[in-house]
């Protein structure tokens, strides 16, 4: 039997979210489920500290760099590497990259800097992974991470 307990331990004190990207290019593209054109990001103001862990889903070659970028707009226009794995090769669905960084280390990169995302870059076109947005934030609340995301 289930429990009949609402408990909320890890939902009010972590924001916790994973995404798709399929970038449908080699170039570095933010994480995106539609090659950059939707953009996945946290809006770090109410964060202490921000973590992506980057999974392959699909893999032909391999992906071969993660970095946790931040930018003053949810745009991107203009990307500011907070992290950067360096050269890497992910070429199995069990591999993972995880990165972080905390609200001190965005002010120090630039004052405007509030939206942080992940950039990841594949070896071929075909390449696709699934990364998941860690926050920890400010202040606990209820329902901080959703129940379900179901589109």
């Amino acid at each position: 039997m289930a429990s009949a307990v609402a408990t909320e331990k890890i939902g009010a004190n972590l924001f916790v979210q994973s995404y798709d990207h399929d970038p449908g290019s080699t170039a570095a593209t933010l994480g995106s489920p539609d090659g950059g054109t939707t953009i996945r990001y946290m809006d770090a103001k109410d964060y202490s500290a921000i973590g992506v862990q980057v999974r392959p889903t699909i893999i032909t070659t391999s992906l071969t760099r993660v970095e946790l970028v931040a930018s003053a707009t949810t745009s991107f226009s203009s990307v500011t590497v907070v992290k950067d794995s360096g050269a890497v090769v992910m070429d199995s669905l069990n591999d993972t990259y995880f990165l972080e960084c905390t609200d001190a280390e965005l002010v120090q990169l630039g004052a405007t800097l509030r939206y942080v995302g992940v950039r990841i870059t594949a070896t071929t076109s075909t390449d696709e992974a699934n990364f998941t947005f860690i926050g920890v934030p400010k202040r606990a609340y209820t329902g901080l991470t959703p129940a379900n995301a179901i589109t």
